[in-house]
Parts: C-alpha cells; sequence; structure tokens
C-alpha cells in the first residue's frame, strides 16, 4: 500500500503499474486506512487483482454497504430521494408507512433513517419514540433524520427533543441528504480530522512536483429503478371556473420548469418516471381528499392535501401546490367550509397540470 504526502494526476495509474495495490494522498482518517487495508486482503482473497484501492474506492464501498431506510408514503418524493440516494452511491430501502418502518428496523438495524413526519399511520415523532423503545438499553441510538414540508423553528424544536438529529425541509435539497448521512452515520473515530489535527506522519512518501491531487471520479448514473399559524388567517379567494383561472393570477407557473429538473437531476429518464407517477396516482389521492371533505374529516383533509401539495411542489406544479396548501390549512385549522369550493378549483388546477405534461408522459 502507498501512502503519498502529496498526489498528482496519474499517480494512482503509476503506483498500479510498480505493483502497489492500494494509493492513499494523506492526510486521512485512520479508519480510511482500515479500510483500505480490508479492501486490499478481500481482493487478494477473492483474485480480484483488477484495479487500485484508492480513497474513492475506500468512500464508495463505504457508501454501498451503509443501510438506509427512507419513510416515505409520497411515491413522488420517494423517487426523488431514492434516486438521490442512489446517484451518491447509497442502497436505500423503503417504508411507506410507520408500522413498516418500525418492523423493518426491527429485522434489520439500519445506520441511519429519513423520516416524513406525517406518515398515513402515525406521525414521524411517534415512530421515532417507538424505534427509541426498542433500542432502549442497546447503547445504541439510530440517527433519525426528519423530513417536512413545515420550514418552522416549533417543528424542528419538536423532532429534536423527540431524539432525531436533523430537519431536512422539502423540497428535499439532495445535496443536504448526503451530507446527512455523512454527518450523522460516521462513528467519532470515522470523522474527518479537525483543522487543528496534525497531519499523520509519512509511512512512504512520493515527492513529484506540485499538482492537483487525482480526481474522487464522477457520479454514477441514475437508473430507471431507481408554517403553521398561531392565530386564524384568512384564506385568499381563488377563482371558481376554468375562464376565470385562465384569466386570473399568473403569478405561480402551472409547472416550473427549474424545479422539475432539479427534482429529476436533469436526468431524462427520472423525468419521465416522476410525471407518470404523478399521472397514475394525483386522481386517486385527490378522490381521496373528496372523500374526507364529504364526512368531513378534518385530520383526513390536512392529511391528504399535504401529500397533494408535495407531490405538485416536487414536479414544480407550483399553483396546484398552493391551492392544496390552502386545503391542508383549513383542515388543519378545521375550517371546512371553504373546502368544498376549493376542491373544485383544485381540479381545474389538476386538469392543466395533466394537460401540460400528457405529450412527456405518453413520449416517456
Amino acid at each position: 500500500m502507498l501512502l503519498a504526502s502529496v498526489g498528482r494526476r496519474g499517480d494512482a495509474a503509476r503506483a498500479q503499474e510498480l505493483g502497489y495495490s492500494a494509493y492513499l494522498v494523506k492526510p486521512f482518517e485512520p479508519s480510511y486506512l482500515f479500510d483500505a487495508m480490508v479492501e486490499v486482503v478481500h481482493r487478494g482473497a477473492e483474485g480480484d487483482l483488477q484495479g487500485i484501492v484508492t480513497r474513492h474506492s475506500v468512500a464508495e464501498h463505504r457508501r454501498q454497504r451503509m443501510r438506509i431506510l427512507l419513510v416515505e408514503d409520497n411515491s413522488v418524493n420517494q423517487l426523488v430521494a431514492v434516486a438521490a440516494l442512489r446517484r451518491a452511491g447509497f442502497q436505500p430501502e423503503t417504508a411507506a408507512s410507520g408500522a413498516e418502518a418500525v418492523q423493518a428496523h426491527a429485522l434489520q438495524k439500519f445506520d441511519i433513517l429519513f423520516m416524513d413526519l406525517e406518515l398515513p399511520d402515525m406521525d414521524g415523532i411517534e415512530v421515532t419514540r417507538q424505534i427509541a423503545e426498542m433500542e432502549e438499553g442497546s447503547g445504541k441510538r439510530t440517527p433519525i433524520v426528519a423530513l417536512t414540508a413545515h420550514d418552522l423553528s416549533d417543528v424542528k424544536s419538536r423532532c429534536l427533543a423527540a431524539g432525531m438529529k436533523d430537519v431536512l425541509t422539502k423540497p428535499l435539497d439532495l445535496d443536504s441528504m448526503v451530507e446527512a448521512v455523512e454527518r450523522w452515520v460516521q462513528p467519532e473515530s470515522m470523522l474527518e480530522p479537525k483543522a487543528d489535527t496534525p497531519p499523520t506522519q509519512p509511512v512512504l512518501t512520493i515527492v513529484p512536483p506540485p499538482a492537483a491531487e487525482e480526481p474522487e471520479g464522477q457520479p454514477t448514473t441514475v437508473s430507471d429503478e431507481a408554517a403553521e399559524p398561531k392565530a386564524l388567517a384568512p384564506v385568499l379567494p381563488l377563482p371558481t371556473s376554468r375562464a376565470s383561472a385562465d384569466a386570473g393570477d399568473e403569478s405561480e407557473p402551472v409547472l416550473d420548469e427549474a424545479r422539475l429538473k432539479a427534482s429529476s437531476m436533469g436526468n431524462a429518464d427520472l423525468e419521465g418516471i416522476l410525471l407518470r407517477t404523478f399521472v397514475n396516482h394525483i386522481r386517486p389521492r385527490l378522490q381521496r381528499l373528496r372523500d374526507a371533505c364529504q364526512v368531513s374529516d378534518a385530520s383526513a383533509i390536512e392529511f391528504e392535501a399535504h401529500g397533494l401539495k408535495g407531490m405538485c411542489g416536487t414536479i414544480g406544479a407550483m399553483a396546484c401546490a398552493d391551492v392544496f396548501s390552502r386545503i391542508e390549512r383549513l383542515g388543519r385549522e378545521k375550517r371546512l367550509e371553504p373546502v368544498a369550493p376549493m376542491l373544485d378549483y383544485a381540479e381545474i388546477e389538476v386538469s392543466r397540470v395533466e394537460l401540460l405534461i400528457a405529450p412527456r408522459t405518453k413520449a416517456a
């Protein structure tokens, strides 16, 4: 194993030609050296002498071994989060309810959980409490990161008080998800050395001319598999007919292409999957919202509207997301009289989105 104090482009290839099994540039934390040794021994035992172990390959294998559970019932949001994690080299598993999450964690201990706060059977805080009870006495608490559409300080306070490590707001920032994994999964010995930590002393050093360190490589390609108001606030009037909607305020676009591109990470295949998933799920969930309205179930109205808002926001259907956000607030405040007429307007907005994306879903 070759440990170099300075690196330059092509050093790893030259080290391999000279017969080295691994090439690491210092400084690095001891756990990287340990993992590199394990990988070298494993490759030797398997007879796999193709390629050389580098800092990048060690990081890649670490991510492949990491056990991540994404708890999210919204199919569109789930697709985006899974694709982002896979692109970063992780292999996450998913659960669509709190009960599924508790059962999955009981059968297989995960390294980290991403937890949606609003699930069909229980909220994410209750799931966190049940998992904490399961782990009581084990000396270990699995890090849980909350996922929420509410960017509110009191929501974050409740999550942290329940034992969650962090809160990420939707639409999800994909870099933040990866950073959360790196921040909370690694034990103390695997963290990057602090700035005031002296670098590791050389074991064997190459002294080439100063140049850029070897690139870390490119991310893998995405595959196909892959604020609550304290007081009641007035609900702004919405147009009640198609004509008035078309002539109304266009401040929110029918489809925000930039948001759609961000959610699909610029990947055309993923974009097609997101749009098809939206088309397949939007109407059944809208019907559940209507059913909840007919029986005046405020909690169900809030839950279903929240999910619809998330689906629309993820693909960039911002005008559609706005009307579901208003319905969600009405359900939360138990003001149900305006919900029925607003559902009629929601039908108009959903139809506008479907009409706009229909050619792209057929082409996909």
